[in-house]
């Protein structure tokens, strides 16, 4: 219609964010969590190789020697573990172990089975009872 008011103009949709991370997302947050726990583990790993650097002789020996420079090299960069670290460490060393899981009736009832079968074969005494 002439003379009539002209409906609002639509204004465009927002341009398109391509996928994928934004630069300032990109960057991992620092962990001290997993520092802490590295520097537990470096010191674990220090210790295991003073322990062998006096297995080598020590100071006496040209092996014992070169370990225990890079040693405290080492011990300078990444401090001495405080006493009241040795629980950590220890929890950090059992975390590696897997769990023991407790067998099932019908596991226990299989492997009785099998040791009485193996000393049926090797002749020993006991394995004559109910097969």
């Amino acid at each position: 219609m002439p003379g009539a008011p002209s409906a609002p103009m639509i204004p465009p949709p927002p341009p398109q964010v391509p996928p994928g991370p934004t630069a300032p997302a990109t960057i991992a947050p620092m962990q001290s969590g997993r520092m802490m726990e590295g520097r537990i583990k470096a010191n674990l790993g220090l210790d295991q190789l003073e322990q062998a650097a006096g297995m080598l002789g020590g100071t006496n020996s040209e092996e014992g020697r070169e370990l225990l420079s890079f040693i405290v090299k080492a011990r300078k960069r990444f401090g001495k573990a405080e006493p009241d670290l040795q629980k950590q460490q220890l929890k950090i060393m059992g975390e590696g172990i897997p769990g023991v899981q407790q067998p099932t009736p019908m596991q226990g009832e299989q492997f009785q089975k099998a040791i009485k079968q193996h000393q049926a074969t090797q002749g020993l005494p006991g394995a004559a009872g109910g097969m």
